[in-house]
């Protein structure tokens, strides 16, 4: 079973995604309807006086009952008795010492009954989750362990730009040790990725770090080839965090109607201020910001500015097409290996790339002067590289701007997961 896999996952999720789309409506409504907000505290939907599982199938059907028809105040108080039914009846559940699958059920139902709440800005809730996340991971099955780690990994993101230095390293060392003494299935390693991820995109690339150097040497000695193989990523993202103001070398074969199959010459880059920008043509927001980089590259390119292209589509006749409509004047490599294409590229294992754009900028001396380079912040970097522009950067071209709106509304966004 995978780290997050349950089957009652998706129905809860739905009531969480309706919980959210309400909750700008909630102040509005319990000033319109005090009493029967409280009065509802109260009001659940009678649970089944059955065995372990009748109180479970009973969750399964709640969660899919459709709300009443009304206003959203009436359907925010669906919401509401719902998710504290929920949890009440897990709560009865959770009495019964499950065991097993029906273990991990329960204690998913009640952590996600919970989170509702939580959405829902429910009076004096926090504490309540936190307990319930507390009891999950320490439970012996390290399936509901696993469970109760996914709440307090989201919880920590939720609370991320609150916590002060401290609070912080106490939540990843709690991850890692999770990680460090479970027994390692590919899940782990995912874990150990999407969170070292956040945390240096959050800036803590000291903590970011701490987390890898700590779990990397169990994911490489692991006797699971898929596990092995996954720890690569993790080892990229440890080489991404560190690659400020370090060189690199790029290699591969480009793609294109005149150069396909060319070997990349890295050289012809020497004393060149270079992008290097990882992009699919699937990717709306590669797409999205490709005005940009092509305004930057006529600007300066005769000042001494270079873009590299390495694409992660899985079929190479999609990168053609779209490098032959768009005209793009800079080399774009790809790898011609089937099995390593898409995010299985060798250059986007070697850097951590986990979701695109990513954007690399190199300086006259070769070296990496920064990993998030995109948007104003390209512009502002190339302006302290180069200085002043040789073309206007007021706006992009109108066909390219143009362009960019329909494909924009096209296209769907890039999931770094």
């Amino acid at each position: 079973m995978s780290f997050s896999a349950v089957k009652p996952l998706r129905t809860l999720s739905t009531l969480l995604l309706l919980a959210s789309s309400t909750q700008a409506a909630e102040t509005t409504a319990q000033s319109q309807a005090e009493p029967e907000i409280s009065k509802q505290a109260v009001e659940l939907f009678k649970s089944p006086q059955g065995d372990l599982a009748a109180k479970l199938n009973f969750i399964d059907e709640l969660v899919t009952r459709q709300p009443p028809e009304g206003d959203q105040r009436q359907q925010l108080a669906h919401q509401r008795k719902v998710a504290r039914s929920v949890v009440a009846t897990a709560t009865e559940a959770l009495e019964e010492k499950p065991t097993g699958e029906q273990a991990v059920q329960t204690h998913f139902f009640l952590l996600q009954g919970l989170s509702v709440l939580r959405q829902l800005e429910e009076p004096k809730i926090e504490a309540e989750l936190s307990k319930a996340i507390e009891a999950a991971c320490k439970h012996k099955s390290s399936e509901v362990a696993g469970i109760g780690m996914k709440f307090f990994i989201e919880d920590a993101y939720d609370r991320w730009p609150t916590l002060r230095e401290e609070g912080r390293k106490s939540v990843v060392a709690k991850i890692t040790n999770h990680l460090i003494t479970a027994n390692l299935a590919p899940q782990h390693v995912m874990v150990a990725i999407n969170v070292a991820d956040f945390v240096a995109v959050s800036g803590d690339t000291k903590l970011a770090t701490e987390l890898i150097e700590a779990t990397l040497p169990k994911f490489k000695d692991a006797e699971s080839p898929e596990i092995r193989e996954q720890a690569k990523v993790l080892e990229g993202i440890q080489r991404r965090i560190n690659l400020p103001g370090k060189s690199l070398k790029l290699t591969g074969r480009r793609l294109g109607k005149e150069e396909e199959g060319e070997k990349f010459d890295w050289g012809k880059y020497r004393g060149k201020v270079v992008l290097i920008d990882f992009w699919a043509s699937w990717c709306g927001p590669c797409r999205a910001e490709l005005p940009n980089v092509s305004r930057l590259y006529r600007a300066y390119h005769d000042k001494g500015f270079e873009v590299v292209g390495i694409n992660l589509d899985n079929k190479p006749e999609q990168a053609r097409k779209f490098i032959a409509e768009k005209r793009l004047p800079w080399a774009t490599l790809y790898s011609f290996e089937k099995s390593k294409r898409g995010w299985s590229d060798p250059r986007a294992v070697e850097f951590g790339v986990t979701g695109i754009p990513f954007a690399i900028l190199i300086d006259r001396d070769g070296n990496v002067i920064d990993t998030h380079a995109r948007e104003q912040h390209l512009v502002d970097l190339l302006r302290d590289q180069l200085g002043e522009p040789l073309a206007s950067l007021e706006a992009a071209p109108k066909a390219m701007t143009a362009a960019k709106v329909k494909l924009d509304d096209s296209v769907q966004p890039v999931s770094s997961e």
